[in-house]
């Protein structure tokens, strides 16, 4: 098996996954796709190569600064000066940037006749320019301004692609296609002329769409989403001959939302990954109450760990895991610090996918060993070979499992910032 991510900050709300684990299944590609939530990009390479990862997406505020990472990126990444998808090929890190075609292939799926429109795009960042980058690559004299909240950022992009540049006060009404790029556009009240079409970046801020909608004609970001994700594929599996379909209903965009707002959080992790500690922590910060496994199956068998393991078996220890996730899932808005071991089981990976969603904290194997007494871990009782060995198989597992993953050593601070955005 392959695996692939997205990364960036904030990251909970990405519908990569959903999209990537579509084109593989429909392909009949053996690959995980996951989060990965870093907010600089030496993290995020650190955690790629740790996880052994094929290919990742990149999102901010990531673009730019992970180019210095990779040994080759293509000419028009360069050009762009950001990246968007970075795969390994023979122990090389390569750049790519597919946003430019998302934006082409969107307004083109549209019907949008871009040489006849007066063309606004607002923002300044890494989307912004590879929107840009992807009209003047196929429509050299197309009629595009930029506009800005920060006039110094949109003018450097404006001379940066040779373009005019026009402040956010301005008289709007003369441009017929929007591209607004800007990660929150509901904070900038802009009026256009009714007959506008606006393609938005964003794919997120529901309300507001459905404030617009009745106003202009709107093209929502998930449509970018996935148009960017298709050529990026093709990069990941080295082979453009595949179904290229991606259909995301909108239940199941609702269902994994609901569980982001509404369910439980569940921490899993090998043994000194922090679960507990940091558990605790979000918890307190998120104002939620929290629960750990191991303490409930504890308190259910009227015995420690050991002892169950010792008078009862392993066995017997997995069935009190799986009857006290039965129990938790049946609530939420909880923090659960899951036992190391707990989702090996395909059943218990179910249960808890079902009520809330699975982060997986990362820690290397030996910070893991430093923070536990091996003596009170009856899995841990091994030689090294042999918990290395349990480290390398549950790591899989739990990337399998996992919506996303965080480095243990930043996840309270990233965990508590991420989730306040959902709860």
């Amino acid at each position: 098996m392959k695996y692939y991510a997205v990364c960036g900050s904030p990251i909970l709300h990405s519908l990569s996954p959903q999209i990537f684990q579509q084109l593989f299944a429909t392909n009949n590609y053996d690959s995980c796709y996951t989060r990965l939530l870093c907010d600089n990009a030496d993290d995020a390479i650190i955690l790629y190569k740790a996880l052994n990862l094929s290919g990742m997406n990149i999102t901010a505020p990531l673009k730019h600064n992970i180019m210095h990472h990779c040994n080759s990126c293509t000419g028009d990444a360069k050009r762009i000066d950001a990246i968007n998808t970075i795969v390994t090929y023979r122990n090389q890190l390569l750049g790519f940037n597919t946003d430019w075609e998302g934006v082409l292939n969107t307004l083109r799926l549209a019907d949008i006749d871009i040489q006849s429109k007066k063309i606004l795009v607002i923002g300044a960042g890494n989307s912004a320019a590879s929107a840009i980058f992807g009209i003047i690559q196929f429509f050299p004299n197309a009629d595009i301004t930029i506009t800005n909240r920060s006039e110094k950022n949109g003018m450097a992009l404006a001379n940066k692609f040779n373009l005019h540049y026009t402040p956010l006060d301005a008289d709007l009404q003369q441009y017929s296609l929007i591209i607004n790029t800007i990660p929150q556009p509901e904070l900038v009240n802009l009026n256009f002329h009714k007959e506008a079409t606006i393609l938005f970046a964003n794919y997120t801020s529901h309300s507001y769409f459905s404030k617009i909608s009745s106003k202009y004609n709107i093209i929502i970001g998930l449509q970018w989403l996935i148009n960017q994700a298709i050529p990026a594929f093709e990069y990941f599996i080295s082979n453009d001959d595949y179904c290229k379909k991606v259909d995301l209903s909108n239940e199941i965009i609702n269902e994994y939302y609901t569980k982001c707002n509404n369910g439980n959080i569940y921490l899993t992790g090998f043994s000194g990954s922090g679960k507990s500690y940091i558990g605790e922590r979000i918890a307190k910060n998120l104002h939620l109450e929290f629960v750990d496994t191991d303490e409930l199956v504890v308190a259910q068998a009227g015995k420690s760990i050991p002892a169950i393991f010792a008078d009862d078996g392993e066995q017997a220890f997995r069935n009190y895991e799986t009857e006290v996730l039965t129990q938790v899932g049946r609530t939420n808005r909880r923090v659960v610090a899951l036992g190391g071991g707990c989702l090996q089981s395909q059943h218990n990976v179910e249960l808890a996918k079902r009520s809330g969603v699975v982060i997986y904290l990362y820690s290397e194997l030996e910070g893991c060993l430093a923070r536990i007494d091996k003596q009170s871990r009856p899995m841990l009782n091994a030689t090294d070979k042999k918990i290395e060995s349990l480290y390398n198989q549950r790591m899989d597992g739990y990337l399998v499992a996992s919506d996303m993953v965080v480095a243990s050593h930043s996840a309270e601070a990233l965990l508590t910032s991420s989730f306040s955005i959902h709860l």
